[in-house]
């Protein structure tokens, strides 16, 4: 039986949480170097960022799925509604056209619908949420966290999608240094 599963993010995070597990909590992150994109890219030539993240997000946790054996819901904090609909209808080109490692319908099946939750509903996934972004921006930056036990806590659940081991210290920055 798959669990179920509810991811919550940022522009830059993602919060997985496994309800059939013993609140085991994950989390998959993505930072985005603009300087070095539009080095390398162009930023003329570049493709919008949050789609990039977006991209990268939902590959990763489509991958946690997978290794889980489970489909799951994307739960957003809501923004005004012209935002909503560019985080929805990204979702809903990567579910018909795919993704650099995922085919539509591999999409389609980890990923069931996307959930647009009020702050006003103070829905707790979203609450922790709130304080991921900045922790692990902070720890990209390599700046002094905030709050020294939470990003202890944050980075020793970065999940690496790697079955050996599942947890680990793991953000997807792009792009990667080439070094």
């Amino acid at each position: 039986m798959p669990a179920k599963m509810v991811i919550c993010f940022g522009p830059i995070t993602v919060l997985a949480m496994a309800g059939q597990r013993e609140s085991d909590l994950y989390t998959i992150g993505v930072c985005l170097d603009k300087s070095a994109l539009f080095a390398r890219y162009g930023e003329k030539n570049l493709n919008n960022q949050l789609t990039i993240a977006i991209q990268l997000l939902i590959e990763h946790y489509c991958q946690f799925l997978i290794m889980n054996h489970a489909a799951g819901d994307i739960c957003y904090e809501a923004m005004q509604p012209e935002q909503n609909t560019k985080i929805q209808q990204r979702l809903y080109e990567l579910k018909a056209l795919g993704s650099m490692y995922y085919s539509p319908k591999t999409i389609q099946d980890c990923i069931r619908e996307i959930h647009f939750v009020k702050k006003s509903e103070n829905m707790i996934g979203l609450r922790l949420a709130d304080f991921v972004p900045n922790t692990l921006g902070r720890y990209v930056a390599g700046m002094k966290p905030k709050n020294k036990n939470f990003a202890k806590i944050v980075r020793k659940k970065l999940y690496d999608g790697c079955r050996t081991r599942p947890i680990g210290l793991d953000l997807r920055y792009c792009p990667k240094n080439s070094d």
